[in-house]
C-alpha cells in the first residue's frame, strides 16, 4: 500500500509550520519566572518552612524542629542540643518576628524564644533552596542585644 499521497507537500508544510508554532511558544516561556521559581512562590515557600519549624519547636521541642525543617548538611550543627541557647531549660516559646525575606536561593527572617519571667531572645534565621530538597532552614543565630 502506497501511503506516499498522505502526506503530500501541503499536508507536510502545514506539520512543519504547527511544529515551530509550538516551539516557538514553548521558547517564548523559557527564562520567564513562572510556577515553582518566581519571587512570590519562593517567598510563601520559605515562609511556609519557617512557619513550620516554629510550630514544630513549640510542640515537639527542637530536635523535631530540626529533622523535619533543617538543611541535611546543616543538621550536624544542631547535634545534642536540646534548646537554641544551650540550656537545659526548653520551657520557651517560639514565635516568628519577621516575615522572610528572599534573595534568590536565600531567604531571612527573625524569631524570638522566649518563657514567662525571662526576657525573649531573639535569634537569626538563614533559610536556603537547596538543590534536590527545596526550601529548608540553614542556619539560626542568637541576634545581638541593641
Amino acid at each position: 500500500m502506497n501511503l506516499s499521497h498522505v502526506f503530500s507537500a501541503r499536508r507536510r508544510a502545514l506539520i512543519a509550520g504547527c511544529l515551530a508554532v509550538g516551539l516557538a511558544l514553548t521558547l517564548s516561556a523559557c527564562g520567564a519566572p513562572t510556577g515553582k521559581d518566581d519571587p512570590e512562590t519562593n517567598r510563601q515557600t520559605a515562609q511556609l518552612i519557617l512557619d513550620s519549624f516554629v510550630k514544630s519547636y513549640n510542640q515537639e521541642g527542637l530536635a523535631t524542629a530540626v529533622d523535619q525543617n533543617v538543611c541535611p548538611d546543616d543538621r550536624p550543627a544542631f547535634d545534642g542540643r536540646g534548646t537554641l541557647d544551650g540550656s537545659s531549660d526548653a520551657t520557651g516559646t517560639m514565635q516568628a518576628v519577621s516575615q522572610v525575606s528572599v534573595d534568590g536561593t536565600s531567604a531571612s527572617a527573625a524569631v524570638s524564644v522566649g518563657s514567662a519571667g525571662a526576657q525573649a531572645q531573639q535569634y537569626a534565621v538563614t533559610l536556603s533552596k537547596a538543590p534536590g530538597v527545596g526550601w529548608c532552614v540553614s542556619e539560626i543565630v542568637a541576634a545581638a542585644h541593641q
